[in-house]
């Protein structure tokens, strides 16, 4: 809903009139409820932020975000695929918005929690930009696969003409 709110410019009543209209079932009674215990001047006054950290410590407690936040502090490659390990990082990534919150803090991040086959590979160029540096990855990780499957066919073609077996 914010991005929807932003992509028309909506102020805070707005969003808060909308926001409430959207609200079902448990959701609707505990603002109700939360409402009922404020006074009209009070509720006047509410702005945007109050009214989204109300939701949030309701919906996703501090615990759990910190929780998410640590997560994504230990993310680390080992066994994914360089398209998980991104998929994951990104995914993580909202719960900790002030360690990516630049292009350079977000590629130094995404870089730290590399494999090391790419890592050092990576580390010794400076991008601009996350999208540049996930490219490059991209383009070793596919090189190193290519590799590696080339390398494994190769092996076993010499063996079968050499008439080793493997068991």
């Amino acid at each position: 809903m914010e991005r929807i709110f932003r992509h028309i410019a909506c102020t805070d009543a707005p969003k808060m009139l909308c926001t409430k209209f959207m609200f079902v079932g448990g959701t609707s009674h505990w603002w109700e409820s939360v409402s009922g215990t404020r006074t009209e001047e009070q509720q006047c006054n509410l702005i945007w932020e109050q009214f989204k950290d109300e939701i949030m410590a309701k919906y996703f407690p501090q615990a759990l975000r910190d929780f998410k936040e640590s997560k994504f502090l230990q993310l680390r490659q080992g066994d994914m695929s360089l398209t998980d390990y991104k998929r994951q990082f990104e995914q993580l990534s909202r719960y900790a918005p002030h360690l990516v919150d630049t292009e350079v803090k977000k590629i130094r991040r995404f870089e730290n929690g590399l494999g090391l086959e790419i890592d050092m590979i990576i580390m010794s160029h400076r991008f601009t930009s996350y999208r540049e540096m996930l490219e490059r990855a991209h383009a070793i990780s596919y090189q190193r696969t290519t590799f590696g499957q080339y390398a494994h066919q190769s092996r076993e073609s010499l063996e079968k003409e050499s008439g080793v077996i493997r068991t």
